[in-house]
Parts: structure tokens; sequence; C-alpha cells
């Protein structure tokens, strides 16, 4: 069996058992949360004035060495921006691993808004 989304809740004991040859013994697995914390911040905060540069950055705190490259989606009430054909979404990584626990940095900023880029954003 495979789990394809591991969670807290997968934590425990596994066995396996055939009709024909008996059950194994029990292996214990260990499950930790990758991310301690995930804070999103906006600079200006607030309402802003149409033209003004909006910054995001969603700072995720790891709790261990990730070995696929850590991704970042931002939304916008609840759509992606990811691959977004908007004008003026610039999004960057910066991902300091040298110590634990490690946090990487996600940007998006939005060089010149206006209306549509009103909303409810979240990482």
């Amino acid at each position: 069996t495979t789990i394809a989304s591991v969670s807290l809740t997968d934590q425990g004991s596994y066995s396996c058992k055939h009709s024909d040859w008996g059950e194994s013994p029990e292996s214990w697995v260990s499950v930790r949360e990758l991310f301690s914390s995930v804070t999103l911040s906006v600079s200006p905060g607030g309402t802003v004035t149409e033209g003004q540069a909006l910054n995001f950055s969603c700072e995720a705190v790891v709790n261990t060495q990730s070995a696929a490259p850590l991704t970042c989606s931002f939304l916008r009430d609840n759509r992606s921006l990811d691959n977004s054909s908007e004008s003026g979404l610039l999004q960057s990584l910066s991902q300091p691993l040298s110590f634990m626990p490690q946090a990487a940095v996600f940007t998006l900023l939005i060089s010149s808004p206006d209306r549509s880029h009103t909303g409810r954003y979240r990482c």
C-alpha cells in the first residue's frame, strides 16, 4: 500500500497480513510536520492607492531538511496566482537553508496595483 499524501494522522504501527503466510512484525512510522509556521505579510499594509507597489512575503519556518524543493503558491480569493497572465505580478524565492529550523521566504510583488488586485490573499 502507498500513502499518496502523508499526514500526522498516518503515524503509528503498521504490519501486513497474508491469509497463508501469517502476519509480519509491526513497524512504527513517525510523521513530523514539515512547517511549524507559515506567515503572510504585506507592505504597505491596509488600503493602498492605485499604482502604489505592494509586496507580499510568505515565510515558512521548516522543521526539517526537505529532499524536494520547497514551493509556494499565492492565492487571491482562493484562486491561484501561479502562471497568472496578470501584468505587474512578480514572484521570487529566497531559501536560507544553513540552519535549523530554517526559513523559506517567498515574495509576490504587484508593481502597479489597481482595483482588480483587491481581495483576500494567502500563501
